[in-house]
């Protein structure tokens, strides 16, 4: 929304080209690492992962709506359902655009959905069969994840509103920040069950919304410095081939026999190979996929 409004009107053609191309050519690119990946895990006998390559998978992935089908689920490649939910929100964004002009209509159009989301949800739990495997499909599903989307575009209505009506003092922006990051903390630490399992993320949603309008506000340089804006930048590339290093990891300590599912030093010492890694493999993909993809995309949307 606050792209949009920076150009000054909807420009689907235009629009619709930067998105492409900001997703697409680093999404096809994972889509092949993942599949020489399991190409040669296959070859060493290691899984039967190729068996999930059919027709409608490759299709489904590839066309962004992997989240349409229960057994497309998470793609053919990892955490590819959150792709799909973007995509999918990016169809409808012009009917959000003219629904959404302002602080009172976003929090009306939010709330009706935020009940159509849970109420659809919960209906489809109850009266529909499906795999129990994919019995989490319906959170990862896109009536049940629009409403996430729906915050951000509240939030930015909040944040044009209050530059214009509110002024905060830092400290009680500081004081804000840290009670938020807390309370994020204290929620990652619950063992979510029954609905609520399904309907957490709202929770987080309001929370993070709440802090990036705190952001807005005060940048505090512990939060806002060169390498987490570098971090932002290459976090789409981040998100996909993370997945990789985490295999990579847990096979190797299975390998030695030496894998701790209890061990908080194991685990910190995961997190942070994984992420250094993940960082140097993204800022190389940022650098020689994204970005060209996202400097093509704009050299064509200028021209519509």
């Amino acid at each position: 929304m606050l792209s949009i409004h920076r150009s000054g009107n909807l420009n689907l053609k235009a629009f619709y080209m930067k998105r492409f191309f900001r997703i697409a050519p680093t999404f096809y690119a994972a889509f092949l690492f993942y599949l020489i990946f399991n190409m040669l895990k296959y070859a060493l006998g290691m899984t039967h992962a190729l068996g999930t390559y059919s027709l409608s998978a490759i299709f489904g992935t590839l066309s962004f709506m992997n989240i349409i089908r229960m057994d497309w689920l998470f793609s053919l490649v990892p955490g590819g359902w959150s792709i799909s939910n973007e995509v999918l929100f990016y169809l409808l964004l012009p009917i959000l655009f003219y629904m959404i002009r302002d602080v009172r209509s976003g929090i009306i159009v939010t709330l009706l959905i935020v009940v159509l989301g849970i109420g659809v949800t919960i209906l489809s739990l109850q009266y529909y069969d499906y795999d129990p495997r994919l019995y989490m499909y319906y959170f990862y599903w896109f009536p049940n994840q629009l409403p996430v989307f729906c915050m951000g575009i509240l939030l930015y209505f909040i944040v044009e509103w209050s530059e214009q009506h509110l002024k905060w003092r830092r400290s009680a922006l500081k004081v804000l920040m840290v009670m938020t990051i807390s309370i994020v903390m204290v929620l990652s630490t619950f063992r979510f069950t029954g609905y609520w399992l399904y309907f957490n993320h709202y929770l987080y949603g309001l929370l993070f919304s709440f802090f990036a309008f705190q952001l807005s506000q005060y940048q505090s340089r512990l939060l806002v410095n060169k390498f987490l804006v570098f971090l932002g930048k290459i976090s789409f590339s981040v998100y996909l081939i993370h997945f990789f290093f985490i295999e990579i990891a847990m096979t190797v300590l299975r390998y030695l026999h030496v894998y701790r599912a209890d061990s908080m030093l194991q685990y910190l010492g995961v997190l942070l190979t994984v992420s250094v890694l993940s960082i140097m493999t993204a800022a190389w993909s940022y650098r020689y996929i994204e970005l060209p993809g996202i400097r093509f995309g704009r050299k064509l949307s200028s021209k519509c």
